[in-house]
């Protein structure tokens, strides 16, 4: 063997040795051994590139490069692991509540101007009326300003009257509009409402369109992950049968209601049956609970995706 083929003997050798044990046999002395960790990996596939680069002429060392580069190969392949129904579930999310109403139908508490002046009309004369009576109360000295001095009373009166001229203001400019700026003022207010719905909804469709990607972990990273699992499978196990006592608890194990025979005075007989309120609460509670697993996960799911990235991808051992 030359010294090209010794040197490269030597990087197999140092590779090999380098990664953890799989299976020994003590009978043969066989040793299996796989990368486990990013380290292993990455180095190995330099180390490994190298050795290929040199171009070794025994053929018995560059069959055992290609079973080495096979490993190393097969530990890099990404396997998904997401759910198919969160990912789709996203995407049509973001088009149905965000994205297609955007593009295909006004705001609907936009669609008459007048409904709108109405609401905002309303609520300027609301905030106007609370600071004008809060005022009152300042200089009356009315309840919680009983104790307050000449000097405090007077500062929160122009603290009070700060935040009332403005309000004020905007009041009276809207009780002088017309119809037509009205309406004009609306489409306005319902352009600058609709660019944060698009926004949301460009988030969650990225979201559901990453998902995936997000979701592909390399085979070593699963094969450890999956270690751990029968730690997170009792937790998952204890969580389910949680929620099935429960149901039976509240559900299954409980009357539908009862017979009730009422006495009067006058001595008249009357039967009812009067349903058991505890299947109510066991029905909000069954209902309930998935529906606000399900709405976690879609709130959450911006934050959830990119923790799934940012493992997978960045962080990742």
């Amino acid at each position: 063997m030359n010294q090209k083929d010794e040197q490269i003997k030597q990087i197999l050798q140092d590779v090999f040795l380098n990664w953890d044990i799989i299976e020994e046999n003590e009978d043969t002395g066989e040793v299996i051994r796989s990368p486990k960790t990013r380290k292993q990996v990455e180095e190995s596939e330099k180390l490994l590139n190298k050795a290929k680069s040199l171009n070794p002429d025994d053929e018995k060392l560059r069959a055992r490069l290609t079973v080495l580069l096979n490993a190393v190969n097969f530990q890099k392949k990404r396997l998904y692991v997401g759910k198919n129904w969160v990912r789709f579930g996203l995407i049509a999310y973001a088009l149905i509540l965000y994205i297609i109403p955007f593009f295909v139908k006004p705001d609907v508490s936009m669609r008459s101007p007048q409904d709108w002046y109405k609401k905002e009309i309303g609520s300027a004369y609301q905030k106007v009326h609370y600071y004008e009576k809060e005022i009152s109360n300042v200089k009356r000295g009315y309840r919680k300003y009983s104790k307050f001095s000449e000097k405090e009373k007077l500062d929160k009166i122009t603290e009070l009257q700060g935040k009332l001229e403005p309000l004020s203001k905007k009041y009276n400019e809207m009780t002088n509009l017309t119809d037509k700026e009205i309406e004009e003022l609306s489409i306005e207010v319902n352009k600058s409402r609709k660019l944060p719905q698009l926004i949301v909804g460009l988030v969650f469709l990225m979201t559901g369109l990453l998902y995936k990607k997000a979701h592909m972990v390399p085979t070593y990273l699963f094969e450890k992950r999956n270690e751990r699992k029968p730690v997170a499978g009792l937790l998952k196990n204890f969580f389910y049968g949680l929620y099935y006592k429960m149901n039976d608890i509240l559900i299954n194990n409980q009357p539908v209601g009862w017979d009730v025979e009422t006495t009067f005075r006058s001595g008249r007989t009357e039967n009812s049956f009067v349903l058991n309120p505890v299947i109510a609460v066991g029905l909000a509670f069954k209902i309930g609970i998935p529906v606000s697993v399900v709405a976690y996960i879609f709130v959450l799911s911006p934050i959830i995706v990119l923790n799934a990235f940012l493992r997978n991808y960045v962080f990742y051992k």
